[in-house]
């Protein structure tokens, strides 16, 4: 749904968007426009859109120009060109306007809250847009956080966690394909310095595979000596402890025979790994083998369909 009425709402809240002299610990502070706001801790979509992407036109609703921050300062997309595997995007959607749902929010502690303008779509179902931790004080917002992101936009959630002494973004999304059918997926972002940026991923023996971003389900088959049907089913968690970010993967083969489909498949292997996720000299870290791969080889021999490495 677009945002009917925005430019008589931006007129009226226009110093919400405008910083002023910022605070200590913060990148840029605004004022709210209401005692109702700063009460309720809460702004019209509109106002959340200008505020963390001021690139969008208010009038036309279409962003133009770079990318900028909540405090102007011009952003640029991470390259994963020196990746192998790369980290290609679609194309980007011609004539997508801003609206609402491209705005995603999440309440990350009592007085800190997470927005994603998620403006620019991509073909591939993927999003791009900035990104801006705020924090609530007794007259406004402070900025601590910004960024650029590339994601998933459709049913996202976000949540900020740590890893390696270093606070990152964590963030779900659906990938779904032409069929409607949608698969959830995991990535993460880095902060450091109050900078959301982009990292590369390392797996053992593979270097940069590219964007940390990993399925959380997959599933495939495979014909055994011709007369086999093996299945192979993984399920993947992230646990966020303590000690920073875990992947958790449970792997389930099955077998049924192919001339029986209506037999119930019987159990041949279930396997379960916990690989955490270290940050170090600048990138995302899995130094454990991917269990799925190595239950594919062991056990299948198969070429898996579709989806990132991961």
């Amino acid at each position: 749904m677009l945002l009917a009425g925005v430019t008589l709402v931006a007129i009226a809240l226009g110093a919400a968007c405008r910083p002023k002299p910022q605070r200590p610990g913060a990148l840029c502070s605004f004022d709210v426009a209401s005692d109702d706001e700063l009460a309720g801790k809460t702004l019209p979509t509109s106002t959340w859109l200008t505020l963390v992407s001021p690139s969008i036109d208010r009038q036309t609703l279409v962003r133009q120009g770079p990318w900028r921050d909540s405090c102007g300062v011009v952003l640029t997309p991470t390259d994963y060109a020196a990746c192998p595997a790369g980290a290609a995007l679609g194309t980007p959607v011609a004539g997508d306007r801003v609206e609402g749902t491209d705005l995603v929010m999440a309440q990350v502690s009592g007085d800190r809250m997470l927005a994603w303008a998620a403006t620019d779509e991509f073909s591939d179902g993927m999003a791009r847009g900035t990104v801006a931790l705020v924090k609530w004080h007794d007259d406004g917002i402070d900025v601590v956080g910004t960024g650029l992101v590339t994601g998933l936009r459709q049913g996202a959630r976000a949540r900020l966690h740590h890893t390696s002494g270093v606070e990152v973004l964590v963030l779900e999304g659906d990938r779904c394909d032409a069929s409607r059918r949608c698969i959830r997926v995991g990535q993460f972002v880095p902060m450091a310095g109050g900078r959301l940026r982009e990292a590369e991923l390392h797996e053992p023996g593979r270097g940069c595979v590219g964007r940390p971003q990993f399925d959380l389900e997959r599933s495939t088959e495979v014909r055994i000596d011709g007369r086999i049907v093996r299945s192979f089913r993984l399920t993947r968690s992230i646990e966020l402890d303590g000690s920073g970010i875990v992947m958790t993967d449970l792997v389930v083969v099955e077998d049924r025979d192919a001339r029986d489909p209506a037999a119930a498949p019987t159990p041949f292997r279930r396997a379960t790994a916990r690989r955490p996720l270290v940050f170090v000299d600048g990138h995302f870290e899995l130094r454990d083998e991917d269990l799925w791969e190595r239950v594919l080889r062991d056990y299948g021999a198969v070429r898996e369909q579709g989806g990132p490495a991961g």
